[in-house]
């Protein structure tokens, strides 16, 4: 959903359903239902507030900003969600890290070798108050209002498969025709520093062979693919990459 200022007085809501409520609504079934929705910031540039001041720079944030139209698209609407607190004593925002590394994206350096001992790489990732390796402070942990439950995994259908840590593959929520890619959704688990946890198993899928690699592959015939987990309450991010070969 966007608003559009047609340079009136009047504000314009442009509300559209996404790939996934059109299909949701196609089932005619009387399971479409819309029973909340969330806010972004996408477009606002808050340097403005540090250049121009408080009252100032929000003014021009509120008069001179663009509005994205609304996108049908449920992979590129709303990257920067709102999100409420009941605390007023927080100074930092919670990220999603790589539990061994601390970074907010995690890059598998040596690719996956498509083999007949299916190789496999495991990721466990936790929800940290700061940003990066800021976030590995000790006994710090995520205030109750904003700990992520619930994990939304978003992949490629076509080149991965998506397990848990017992080696189980997710069951598949949704999957977008116009890029193939997969949506998962996996609940968190607790780690031990009592801060939400979620823990990830990817492997090529079996199905692929030599000529896939050849037509979506570099010239070496590798394929290099991204993994974005996203928390369904506060939308921090974590990216995977991976990188795919044939062997």
């Amino acid at each position: 959903m966007g608003f559009l200022d047609h340079s009136t007085n009047n504000i314009i809501v442009d509300a559209v359903l996404t790939d996934l409520g059109r299909q949701r609504l196609a089932q005619n079934d009387g399971s479409f239902s819309i029973v909340k929705f969330a806010l972004g910031d996408d477009e606002i540039d808050y340097s403005l507030i540090k250049k121009f001041g408080l009252t100032v720079g929000r003014e021009k944030i509120e008069k001179n900003t663009p509005i994205f139209e609304a996108q049908t698209s449920s992979s590129l609407g709303l990257k920067f969600k709102l999100l409420s607190m009941s605390s007023q004593v927080e100074t930092q925002l919670p990220s999603l890290v790589n539990a061994s590394e601390g970074t907010i994206s995690t890059n598998v350096v040596s690719p996956l070798i498509q083999i007949s001992n299916n190789p496999s790489v495991s990721v466990r990732l936790v929800q940290k108050v700061g940003t990066g390796t800021t976030s590995n402070a000790a006994g710090t942990t995520v205030p109750i209002d904003i700990q992520e439950s619930v994990f939304m995994i978003r992949a490629s259908s076509r080149f991965l498969t998506v397990k848990d840590s017992s080696g189980n593959p997710l069951p598949v929520s949704y999957i977008s025709q116009r890029d193939q890619m997969a949506m998962y959704r996996k609940a968190a688990s607790v780690g031990t520093s009592g801060n939400p946890t979620l823990n990830l198993t990817l492997s090529p899928k079996s199905s692929l062979n030599e000529t896939i690699y050849n037509t979506f592959g570099n010239s070496e015939g590798q394929i290099t693919t991204v993994v974005v987990v996203t928390g369904l309450l506060t939308g921090i991010q974590h990216t995977i990459n991976l990188s795919l070969q044939y062997s």
